[in-house]
């Protein structure tokens, strides 16, 4: 069995967010073996008009693979009321896979001056 280091950004913009992202890490726990959460931060949306995210980090490991990983964290999602919507100015949850093995995954978000913050608390 192999174990694979990973990286997830989780985040969420509505009133109940630290509950949100609370759940969703007690969800996430069922596929992924946490080793370290970032604190919870407050950050301006960015290329949309919202409320402000709460957002955060953890470092895990998984045995699942990345496509089954993925499908697991989307279930997550759905599970917590995540909906496939053009109006993305309201998000429950979002979970992003950054980093799986030595591959960092949504690249351009590497940039983000959150994801810069908390990737230096993990």
């Amino acid at each position: 069995m192999t174990i694979h280091p990973i990286i997830l950004a989780l985040g969420s913009n509505v009133t109940d967010a630290a509950n949100k992202l609370e759940q969703a890490l007690t969800l996430c726990k069922e596929s992924v073996s946490v080793i370290k959460v970032t604190p919870v931060i407050e950050t301006s949306p960015v290329g949309i008009i919202s409320p402000n995210f709460l957002n955060m980090m953890v470092s895990a490991t998984t045995t699942l693979s990345l496509s089954q990983l993925s499908l697991n964290l989307k279930a997550v999602e759905k599970v917590l009321g995540r909906e496939k919507s053009s109006d993305k100015r309201v998000v429950e949850i979002d979970i992003d896979i950054m980093k799986y093995d030595d591959t960092l995954l949504h690249v351009s978000d590497w940039k983000r001056d959150y994801i810069t913050i908390l990737i230096s608390q993990l």
